[in-house]
């Protein structure tokens, strides 16, 4: 193009004088690099010849008006000249203009949508239509997608063209710009996959280049897996630790081939950039600076004409980064934060910028995109650097690292990772039970508030009429994004939830409604499902979210998205499990295969072959109140009375009470006769092998906010959080609503609408049909111990349900811990007989604490004097079957009854007495010094608040005399030691553990002289005595380190290093001991309290804390962490995990791209972990596993310590302001944040199996704690989900019986439906009605696997693995299914992870297969597609990937690729290498 202007004839002879003049300084020869550029001759104006533009005259017009006109006629538009693609002998600038929009920092999501996003995205598609040369990168997703529901047709239409021309490029696609520190790599693919569909189902695009310019540090897993493996060209970012940017601008290494993982090697290479300006325009070329914008003035008739002094500086700054990369290509990123609110300011000033600096010569100036920029690099005649490993830590100058987010808001962590749980468990059984038949059949949401745009429903497009070139033929439409007008503004309060230290990240909020059906206190309508709290979990994984680095109002709102899309996700997951128990699936056509059993859990679990594994009548009968339900329910019928808490009569007519009171007869006859030890009841018939639909009934126990400005409301029921029961409801009559098991067939809760429910052939035998209701809820603030239906339901006539689903792949075996309000309870299993189980005490969190948050978040007021009296749990082992459920049944008995929890003993020093308990005495050394003394007081009581440690009316407290005056620090305080209980023995030295059965298992040993932990060990049994097969001393300690200058992100602690928080040796410790659990507990600061927990037959122990309130002491900061010390002699040497994949090998002052000049000692050797960490010496390795992500370090040989817990009162001027001081309020109460959790860990052995041993000789050593670290890792990741419901004893006894009578008709009816003649139809309903029927308690989701050949090593029995019923399907210990959703009716989409590395362990590290016809029960599989990682298109139709020449010395070869073959459609058998991961697409019958 050339400017074009029209003009008289004498003024475009003037200004092109003007001009020539103007810029005659611009003909001059630069010279750079390797390119010599000659003089520019010609005018850098251009003008054209066209004709003049008629003006209209007007006789009566005055002669100024008509100069003024012909002036005006002389300026027509200017045309720059930007059409310029590379050039071949010129340095090319690539301009890519972008915007970096945060989900939420300073603001919240909605705020900076509202004020900025919007318009930038609408004035840049005005902006591209403009000028078709133009281009621009969208990256986050979440907020185009928003934006994309709130337009017309035709604005739609505007932008599919924008990008269908290349002007408009979407590079990333995530739903987000995720953290790469703090995220698992299952949350990474999650949210990446969540917009990459959403581009692919909309525009038919795959982006081609990874864009992550502000994450704090870039993960080898960023590189390999989510990447390359999903198919990306390049990845550039824009923070590398500076002393490694120097050397890289040194060494011309400033792009690189990113070859991340040892194990996939080359085959997930990729090319890799570290951006010269951050994401910002070169300096002063930001034409959005605030302070002095270089806008272009090139108008001649103006005094301040500057395009000279631009060009040379665009000059100047492209050569100066030409000269630390490699080949004739730069990129000038511009844009930065929000930018392009007036894009026409931006794409106005480029394009005269191109034009001149075109015109000029020197270089060559584009619009381009990253993609564009890549393709020019890969053509260029270059060879590559090569990159290994990672880019942690990042430091942005010598005392500034970036290594305190890592532990930033650890209850936000921990509540993300919580969130990320239940979404992969509740979508795999929503997937299970298919989404409208969960919709239809109960899905029941009335009364809570939703939110999300359901977009996780319709992101993937439809695999099944995929066009030629590979995209889908058809788009699926999606639900208009409920946060879209207003956005969520909060109601006063966010929520808690779970596991994320007592409050899961703050939150409180400031009120405002939301907006027009969305945001925080809009009613969606839709039923429930999983794809919110999809969204929501994508949505954390922001740079600025899970890292903890946004203020403290947008925090809240994060944990407000997670809690209201976990209130649904909850419900999903009540209703599938509730629905899978209440609906046992038909039997077969034939007669059933006979039944299995399981010596330790009888009940079996559901075949493929359709028998459904509950109890036999004959089992429903051994409830302890079956008989008596039985024949209760026989004289009922035998007087014509209604059925006790079965209205028979209700909502039907005459005809239909009769024929209920006759069935009923029918039904209490088999009852009774199976209570007296009769056999089947094949005597009732029935034509209809279906049972009736049933009902449930399922709540979610909402958790209340906090924060500094959220307070809990007076009046129960104000606000859609302020009463999770519902309102005028307390949490003691929550559970029970009012409403008995048993509810008549069309019966409605809270309504009467009615069900035909008639029963085609049944005649006046059957018109109605009971249905029973399970009232399954769940407990999300279990992690301190509050959960209403277990502690106010076990009353004697009631009975608590239990159900434990279990996402694994494989069956395991956990300890259960369930608050009680009862000193004696039984737990039996799904076939009501008794299991081992414990009772004990509940003594973290502290019960000031508890009583403090479960205000906080359930509105609850309970004094610590009562948690105190009424804090208990009842701890047994829950097996569970792979990828299913078992449920248990709590009752309350009497003492001493037979099965009753075994009592915990209880042993305590220096600890608080009151009055009437055994004691004992002990003197200590040096003068004794005895006395009554008040126990200290935390941070609650010395404010005011009645939570102290001592509360009104508690008997006085005996505790031991603190050190005197005058004693050297170090020396045994003299006084007289108080001990409490019985179990211990007088010696020194407490050991936990011991070997269960044949396997290893741990032994922790401690010490009451020192107060803590001394020695750890693996044994083994050895005939009658046991073998030590590792062993280490072991102690640890909390410190917390005093840092002035910390802020969100950095860490930088004073040069005193780690301090203690006990001021004295001797804490306060107790000892309880019983037959699952043995904890050690010590209270090592008023702020701090530990508990060791080991549990006999295991190989790991478990730390678990509480910390807080942190009061300041006078420091302006601290920052806790957990120290770990052992005799390990490591060399300076630890590994952490990357993303939850590979493990990386970190050295202590060092970096292995560069030699480290060490100016943070402590600082600069924290890494990010995400689920753990070790350290060996060749004999001994020591291993520690996290709850949530945090970081870790090894300052010296020996240690590892992990930080739990900071409170900052500095700010690190980096930019979000605020100092990281989260206060939870109650009313006027407000105290800092207490974060309670875990962590795992245990001693191996470190020997390694020479070369040639054979691989199950080779498993030991330290391959056995490889396999201990993936496999408690998975355990961690998706723990076992846990639902609730209270029933009534007796009614929950006949409902079994009925239910297993219904199932023996139905059978008996499908077994004479299918018999060639009556014999054979009577033998199979016998063979029928002997096989388990009525409620599915215990049951998988895998198919039969009787007929199939596992490979070898792949099954059995181990640690924490229970052994699966021989008809059970379980994956390889080496696989692990990370998504598993309905996307479509029949339509599933499958994700399968490979756990280990080439070469970790020798029988894991291989090829493992899966067999997908085993993987749904009762349904087959019609067609199976793989698709790329991220689901967005075939894996057939991806391009190969672009290859690169490598320096001569960068070809370093790694252990060999394995990789998986094509599926074959036959045998439908899926192989993954090592840390492969296999995403399918799978079409099943409905």
């Amino acid at each position: 193009m050339s400017l074009n202007r029209t003009a008289s004839a004498a003024l475009p002879f003037l200004i092109g004088i003007l001009a020539g003049a103007a810029l005659l300084t611009l003909q001059q020869v630069m010279t750079g690099g390797n390119f010599t550029f000659p003089i520019v001759s010609s005018s850098l104006f251009a003008f054209s010849n066209s004709a003049n533009r008629s003006v209209s005259q007007h006789v009566d017009k005055p002669d100024w008006l008509t100069s003024a006109a012909s002036i005006g006629a002389a300026h027509e538009e200017i045309r720059y000249n930007t059409d310029a693609g590379p050039v071949e002998s010129k340095l090319n600038v690539h301009l890519v203009a972008h915007s970096h929009n945060d989900l939420g920092w300073t603001r919240t999501i909605d705020k900076y949508y509202v004020t900025a996003v919007q318009y930038i995205i609408e004035t840049v598609v005005d902006q591209l239509e403009a000028n078709p040369d133009r281009k621009f990168i969208q990256v986050e997703q979440a907020f185009f997608y928003r934006w994309w529901q709130q337009q017309s047709e035709n604005m739609r239409n505007r932008v599919r063209a924008l990008v269908a021309s290349g002007q408009l490029e979407f590079v990333n696609g995530g739903w987000v710009m995720h953290d790469e520190a703090t995220t698992h790599y299952t949350d990474m693919i999650h949210q990446m996959s969540l917009g990459l569909r959403f581009l692919r189902s909309e525009f038919n695009v795959t982006p081609r280049i990874a864009w992550q310019i502000d994450s704090f540090g870039h993960s080898a897993t960023q590189a390999s897996l989510i990447t390359a493996q999903a198919g990306f060209d390049g990845v550039f970012f824009s923070r590398a630790d500076y002393q490694d940017v120097a050397n890289r601008q040194q060494e011309k290494k400033e792009e690189f081939v990113w070859r991340a993982s040892k194990t996939l090697g080359e085959s997930a290479q990729v090319f890799g950039g570290h951006l010269y300006w951050m994401y910002d325009p070169p300096p002063g070329l930001d034409f959005e600076d605030s302070a002095a914008p270089p806008f272009i003035q090139d108008d001649p008739l103006s005094g301040e004409v500057n395009v000279q002094k631009l060009v040379d500086l665009f000059v100047q700054r492209a050569w100066e980064q030409a000269k630390v990369t490699r080949s004739n290509h730069v990129m000038f990123t511009m844009g930065k934060d929000f930018a392009y609110t007036n894009a026409i300011l931006w794409f106005k000033n480029m394009d005269k910028l191109i034009h001149y600096v075109n015109l000029d010569g020197r270089v060559n100036a584009l619009y381009s995109t990253p993609s564009i920029y890549v393709d020019a690099k890969q053509h260029a005649d270059e060879t590559w650097p090569l990159k290994t490993g990672d880019f942690f830590p990042y430091a942005d100058s010598p005392h500034s690292y970036w290594t305190g987010f890592y532990s930033s808001r650890p209850a936000f962590k921990r509540y993300v990772r919580v969130c990320s749980a239940l979404l992969l468990a509740a979508s795999m059984l929503e997937a299970a039970v298919g989404r409208e038949a969960l919709q239809a059949w109960g899905g029941d949401t009335d009364g809570m508030d939703l939110v999300g745009s359901g977009v996780g429903r319709m992101m993937v497009p439809d695999f099944r009429a995929l066009d030629s070139s590979g995209g889908p033929g058809d788009r699926e439409g999606g639900n208009t994004g409920s946060d879209s007008n207003g956005g969520a503004a909060g109601v006063g309060t966010a929520a808690a939830g779970s596991g994320g230290g007592v409050g899961a990240g703050g939150a409180g909020g400031a009120g405002g409604g939301a907006g027009n059906g969305g945001g925080a206190g809009g009613r969606d309508s839709r039923a429930a499902s999983t794809a919110s709290l999809g969204e929501a979990v994508a949505v954390a994984q922001h740079h600025d979210a899970i890292t903890g680095t946004a203020q403290q109002h947008v925090n809240d709102d994060y944990t407000l998205r997670l809690h209201r899309a976990a209130q649904e996700a909850s419900t999903v997951l009540t209703s599938a499990l509730a629905y899978l128990i209440l609906h046992p699936p038909p039997p077969p056509p034939l007669s059933p295969p006979p039944t299995t059993t399981n010596s330790t859990a009888p009940g079996p679990t559901r075949a493929a072959s359709g028998a459904n594994p509950a109890n036999t009548p004959a089992a429903a009968a051994t409830h302890p109140a079956a008989a008596a339900a039985a024949a209760a329910a026989a004289a009922t019928a035998a007087g014509g009375g209604a059925v006790p808490h079965s209205p028979a009569t209700a909502g039907a007519d005459t005809a239909g009470g009769a024929a209920s009171n006759e069935d009923a007869a029918a039904a209490a006859a088999a009852a009774a006769k199976a209570a007296a030890g009769g056999g089947d009841v094949s005597s009732a018939t029935s034509t209809t092998p279906h049972r009736a639909p049933l009902e449930i009934q399922h709540t979610v126990m909402e958790g209340v906010s906090h924060g500094r400005q959220g307070t809990l409301q007076g009046t129960q029921g104000e606000g859609p959080h302020m009463n999770p029961y519902g309102p005028g409801r307390s949490h003691k009559s929550m559970h029970w609503r009012g409403r008995d098991l048993l509810v008549k067939a069309g019966e409605q809760l809270g309504g009467t609408e009615r069900a035909e429910g008639v029963e085609e052939g049944m005649g006046n035998r059957r018109r109605l049909q009971e249905r029973p209701k399970l009232l399954l809820q769940t407990c999300p603030l279990l992690n301190i111990s509050f959960c209403p239906p277990s502690q106010s339901g076990l009353a004697p006539s009631k009975t608590l349900v239990v159900v434990a689903f279990n996402p694994l792949a494989s069956a395991r075996t956990e300890i259960v811990r369930i608050p009680v309000s009862t000193p004696s309870v039984v737990v039996t299993d799904s076939t009501h007989q008794p299991i081992p189980s414990q009772l004990i005490p509940d003594l973290l969190p502290r019960p000031a604490v508890r009583s403090f948050y479960t205000a906080a978040h359930a509105g609850v007021r309970v004094t610590p004097l009562e948690q105190q009296q009424g804090a208990m749990s009842v701890v047994f082992r829950a097996e569970v079957p792979p990828l299913g459920y078992s449920t248990f049944f709590l009752t309350a008995a009497r003492p001493g009854a037979a099965g009753v929890a075994t009592s915990s003993s209880d042993w305590s020093l220096g600890l608080k007495q009151q009055r009437g308990r055994n004691t004992r005495s002990k003197k200590g050394k040096g003068k004794s010094k005895k006395g009554k003394k008040k126990a200290q007081k935390d941070e609650y009581e010395e404010e005011g608040g009645e939570e102290g440690y001592e509360e009104e009316g508690q008997e006085e407290a005996v505790e031991e005399e603190t050190q005197s005056e005058g004693e050297e620090e170090g020396e045994e305080e003299g006084g007289e030691e108080v001990e409490i209980g019985d179990g211990v023995g007088l010696g020194d030295e407490i050991v936990f553990g011991k070997v269960v059965g044949g396997r290893p298992a741990s032994r922790v040993f401690f010490s009451k002289t020192s107060r803590g932990m001394t020695r750890a060990e693996l044994i083994k049994p050895n005939g009658k005595a046991f073998a030590t097969l590792a062993a280490a001393n072991l102690s640890s300690d909390m410190l917390f380190y005093s840092s002035a200058e910390s802020g969100a992100y950095i860490f930088k602690p004073t040069a005193d290093g780690a301090l203690p928080f006990r001021t004295q040796q001797r804490v306060p410790i107790r000892v309880l001991r019983g037959p699952i659990v043995e904890e050690f507990h010590r209270q090592v600061a008023p702020e701090i309290t530990e508990v060791y927990r080991v549990y006999p037959g295991e190989n790991y122990a478990e730390l678990g804390y509480s910390i807080g309130p942190l009061s300041e002491d006078g420091y302006l900061g601290k920052e806790v962490v957990a120290a770990f010390s052992s005799s390990i002699q490591n060399g300076g040497v630890f590994h952490t995990d990357s993303n939850g994949r590979d493990y990386l090998k970190r050295v202590r002052d060092s970096r292995p791209d560069w030699t480290l000049s060490v100016t943070e000692p402590i600082a600069g050797n924290f890494y990010p972990v995400t689920v753990g960490a070790f350290i060996g010496d060749g004999a001994a390795q020591l291993s520690l596993l996290v709850d949530r992500a945090a970081g870790a370090a090894s300052l010296a040989d020996g240690q590892l310590e992990v930080m739990l817990h900071r409170r900052l009162d500095t700010v690190d001027n980096k930019g979000v302001g605020e100092p990281l001081n989260e206060d939870v309020c109650v009313e006027d109460k407000c105290y800092h944040l207490v974060v309670v959790g875990s962590l795992r860990f245990t001693v191996f052995p470190d020997s390694r199996a020479p070369p040639g041993t054979p691989p199950q000789k080779a498993s030991g050593g330290a391959a056995a704690g490889a396999f201990w670290r993936r496999d408690h890792s998975q355990r961690l990741l998706s723990p076992l989900q846990l639902a609730f419901a209270v029933e009534s004893t007796e009614d929950l006894a006949a409902a079994e019986a009925e239910a297993a009578e219904a199932e023996a008709e139905a059978a008996a009816a499908a077994a004479a439906s299918t018999a060639p003649d009556p014999s054979a139809a009577s033998v199979d309903a016998d063979s029928a009605s002997a096989a388990p029927k009525g409620f599915l308690w215990r049951h998988s989701l895998f198919q039969s696997a009787q007929q199939e050949v596992v490979r070898a090593g792949t099954r059995g029995s181990a640690r924490g693995r229970a052994a699966a019923p021989p008809d059970v399907y379980q994956l390889p210990r080496s696989v692990a299914i990370t998504t598993l959703e309905e996307v479509s009716p029949g339509g599933i989409l499958l994700r399968l992870a490979h756990l280990y590395e080439a070469e970790e362990h020798p029988v894991f590290s291989r090829l493992a297969t899966v067999n997908l016809r085993l993987l749904f029960a009762g349904r087959e599989i019609l067609k199976v597609t793989e698709l790329s990682l991220m689901a967005n298109r075939e894996r057939a139709s991806m391009r190969p990937p672009l290859t690169w020449e490598l320096d001569d010395s960068d070809g370093s070869e790694g252990p060999e690729v394995i990789m998986g073959q094509a599926i074959d459609n036959s045998t439908l058998v899926v192989e993954l290498g090592p840390m492969e991961i296999r995403t399918l697409f799978l079409q099943l019958t409905t």
